[in-house]
């Protein structure tokens, strides 16, 4: 047994470190080396967590942050080194456990479900925004654009699961749409100054006139400008993250998730506050502002806050973290937190990390575990 590294390794981890009593070592499993070393991979979870307890200080790489329980993480562990097993790699990438750890029929009860709570708020969507009218073609169109949404949705979901960590380019959104900002900015600040003076000198009948195209010509450099962003967002500004040794799981994690709270909140506001200018517009144009902003702020953000967070969720390329997210939800045999988990397990020396991947520290540590472990998928 203390022949190998690995031995010498696992004796120096369960009772050494841990200060354990060693009198096991002196009945029969001093005597048959196989008993001995799956004794020692069996109580190996166990006795780091007890010999390593969690610290606050940033600066000891070897203390785990997170207190855990070492049967839940034998669960985990376990739960994990089947998933690999069963698709023949040793490599642990975040954005593979959604998939490793999910069934076929899983993952399409997932599309459904998903599908069919994002179709449910845009009908419900709808039925606010047209709330006071009782024409059955309201309730018709309702319910088409629910299914719509829901069959959208529910098919790319299905597509979240093969694909790989993003990140958006802050930087380059910065440098290139700055200019595209300030032109916009300018529009919707100087247009309403300069059509004032021109308001001034014309006849009293035609001043409303002027203000009406103002207004009409901020709207439409609006959604125009938003368009134009948001197309060339979807074409430069989202990347697929450089998977090297520099990178570090929490990374990438971070970065996608970033990506995808930047693609659900550009168009969200975006539409937001198109619909809120239009409803304003059409109040100057009644001669009821009030009201109508009133009305835009009841009865249309909410479509159209919905309407931009549906189109941030079906654009784009990279949906890893929300498929991973969407996984941890819904099932028990993994970790709530699976970044910070995976962090602490590379703390306490079960496994080791290769840039944004972890690997079980010995391929003898990944196979008892997923030999031991309570069979599932």
């Amino acid at each position: 047994m203390t022949a190998t590294p690995l031995g010498l390794w696992l004796l120096r981890m369960v009772y050494i470190l841990s200060n354990a009593d060693p009198a096991p070592l002196l009945g029969p499993l001093g005597h048959d080396s196989k008993a001995l070393r799956h004794h020692l991979l069996d109580h190996l979870v166990g006795a780091l967590i007890h010999a390593r307890l969690p610290t606050t200080d940033p600066s000891d790489p070897f203390l785990p942050r997170r207190a855990w329980d070492p049967g839940e993480v034998r669960a985990w562990l376990g739960h994990l080194a089947q998933a690999l097993t069963r698709h023949r790699t040793r490599d642990l990438a975040w954005w593979h456990v959604a998939r490793y750890t999910t069934s076929p029929v899983r993952r399409r009860l997932l599309q459904v479900a998903v599908g069919f709570l994002v179709g449910l708020g845009v009908a419900m969507a709808v039925a606010i925004s047209l709330t006071g009218t009782s024409d059955p073609v309201d309730e018709i169109a309702g319910a088409a654009l629910g299914l719509i949404a829901w069959i959208r949705v529910g098919d790319r979901v299905g597509n979240w699961f093969e694909e790989a960590p993003g990140y958006t380019n802050r930087r380059l959104i910065l440098r290139r749409f700055g200019g595209v900002g300030l032109g916009l900015a300018v529009a919707v600040v100087g247009l309403p100054i300069s059509a004032v003076p021109m308001a001034l000198s014309l006849p009293h009948q035609y001043r409303y006139m002027v203000g009406v195209v103002a207004l009409l010509c901020i709207v439409l450099g609006l959604i125009g400008g938003s368009m134009i962003i948001r197309s060339a967002w979807s074409r430069e500004m989202e990347l697929p993250t450089p998977l090297t040794s520099s990178a570090s799981a929490a990374s990438t994690w971070r970065a996608d998730r970033t990506l995808t709270v930047a693609r659900v909140a550009a168009p969200t506001c975006t539409f937001g506050v198109m619909v809120f200018l239009l409803f304003a517009v059409i109040g100057i144009l009644d001669g009821d502002p009030v009201t109508w902003i009133q009305n835009g702020l009841v009865y249309g953000l909410t479509p159209a806050f919905i309407g931009g967070f549906v189109y941030g969720l079906v654009s784009g390329h990279h949906h890893a973290w929300l498929a991973c997210e969407l996984t941890l939800l819904t099932q028990r045999r993994l970790p709530r937190k699976l970044i910070p988990f995976l962090d602490d397990m590379h703390r306490l020396g079960l496994l080791r990390s290769v840039g944004p991947l972890y690997q079980f520290r010995h391929a003898e540590l990944h196979n008892h575990l997923a030999r031991t472990a309570r069979p599932g998928g």
